[in-house]
């Protein structure tokens, strides 16, 4: 119960010290570990963004007996930050690292593995910047528990750009649901007319925001 607690809470297994500390914990008591503390390992472990110990997120997946869509997500995630960690490796030894596709698609991709941190140098690393690489971070950062650091890149973006398409405007408009921030929503919700190309998810983000 101590170390299933160890999952739960404000911190959870973010951390991945705190994590290798329950792994050695249960292998030195030789506990029996139930599928939430394995999948919350796993999900430390390759949060971490520390590929060494991607091995350990490797061995407790296999020891997870019923794995549901969060674990397989978690090693999903894994594998492409890995992988993407070995492309932009190569990449910085090219010219081709500064190139606003490449350089767009690693912001992406890096958003989507919740490391926004890695993809905000990328982003700032860019020469130039297209209104992919603009979204994928003011999406990320608001899927990731950041909707300030959102906004504010989105209040840049538009004040120094052209309009922004109804993608850039659905991060936006998600951060502020996810912060509560009605009112800011309502403003720059209201501020624009954008085609939204008959977008269900538009309609569904509007009612999100006002509900």
């Amino acid at each position: 119960m101590i170390l299933k607690g160890s999952t739960s809470g404000n911190g959870g297994l973010c951390s991945p010290c705190k994590g290798g500390e329950v792994h050695a914990q249960i292998v030195k008591s030789d506990v029996e570990g139930d599928d939430v503390l394995y999948t919350a390992l796993v999900d430390s472990y390759v949060k971490s963004g520390r590929v060494e110990l991607f091995e350990d997120a490797e061995d407790v997946f296999e020891k997870t007996v019923e794995k549901d869509v969060v674990v397989y997500n978690a090693m999903i995630e894994g594998y492409t930050f890995e992988i993407g960690q070995q492309v932009q490796g190569q990449l910085m030894k090219t010219g081709f690292f500064r190139d606003i596709k490449m350089g767009s698609a690693l912001v992406d991709m890096y958003s989507k593995c919740g490391r926004t941190e890695d993809a905000r140098r990328i982003f700032d690393y860019m020469p130039t910047r297209n209104v992919f690489s603009w979204t994928s971070m003011i999406d990320g950062y608001g899927k990731n528990g950041r909707p300030e650091e959102s906004l504010a890149l989105f209040d840049r973006y538009d004040s120094c750009y052209p309009v922004p398409n109804y993608v850039t405007f659905l991060g936006a408009l998600s951060a502020c649901a996810h912060a509560g921030l009605v009112a800011k929503g309502r403003e720059i919700f209201e501020s624009r007319d954008i085609e939204t190309n008959g977008s269900q998810e538009w309609s569904i983000m509007l009612v999100w925001l006002i509900s």
